[in-house]
């Protein structure tokens, strides 16, 4: 399978299935959030790293939730539904 196909099936699933996703997503970026915060500075060159890494994880989480959210908000499942038995 190619990437594209991967990510299209990533983004996939019942509006249940999406809204479990975010729910997720919104828990992890809480969880780096909180870890971030835990540590109050970067005592070492490989805990700034860290730490910028961690900051990295948090934006593209967040990009990843909203795009989910933005979905959810500007769908219904009657739009969305489709003949899965057609594939």
């Amino acid at each position: 399978m190619g990437r594209i196909e991967e990510r299209d099936e990533e983004w996939s699933g019942t509006f249940k299935e999406l809204e479990d996703k975010r729910e997720k997503l919104r828990g992890l970026i809480r969880h780096h959030l909180l870890a971030l915060y835990a540590r109050d500075e970067a005592d070492t060159e490989a805990d700034l790293d860290r730490d910028i890494r961690r900051a990295k994880t948090i934006l593209s989480l967040d990009a990843s939730m909203n795009k989910v959210d933005r979905f959810l908000k500007t769908h219904s499942p009657s739009l969305v539904h489709r003949d899965r038995s057609s594939r």
